[in-house]
């Protein structure tokens, strides 16, 4: 979490100061443009994209299918979105890059692989956290005896 966040910060850093060198030789008013338009984008395609998921994922569930793959695509528009809407020249490149099909198929790859090992990690995990198992941490003092027939003191 604190590399996510040391990352976002040095990338609002570069960025503010990219707006600066391009203001500089382009003018705010077409940076302000630009900035404009990346923004409705990115809004487009974030209300573009939840009702296209929506419709996509009724149509797999109707197949009775999983649709995974419809998701995390899904996903990757949606994030792209969120890049474009936030201001900044480096958030816009790497939004629009993450529109291309070719990179969208790879990410999607590496999330699903991301994710996989994830799960398995927690998956494992829990199995050897299981009261069940032989490593069980309640107790591990033994106890040795015998149960002879008649050792019933009841009469």
């Amino acid at each position: 979490m604190r590399r996510v966040v040391i990352l976002l910060v040095a990338i609002l850093i570069i960025d503010l100061y990219m707006m600066i060198i391009v203001s500089a030789s382009i003018g705010l008013s077409l940076l302000a443009l630009w900035l404009f338009l990346s923004s409705c984008l990115g809004i487009y395609l974030i209300r573009w994209q939840g009702l296209r998921a929506v419709k996509l994922a009724r149509q797999t569930f109707d197949k009775r299918e999983l649709p995974a793959k419809i998701i995390f695509a899904s996903m990757l528009v949606f994030f792209s979105g969120v890049l474009l809407v936030i201001p900044g020249l480096i958030t816009d490149f790497l939004g629009l890059v993450f529109l291309m099909p070719n990179v969208k198929s790879v990410f999607i790859a590496l999330i699903r692989r991301k994710l996989s090992v994830w799960v398995t990690s927690l998956f494992n995990a829990r199995l050897t956290n299981n009261s069940f198992s032989s490593r069980s941490h309640i107790s591990s003092e033994v106890i040795e005896g015998e149960l002879a027939e008649g050792d019933d003191k009841s009469g």
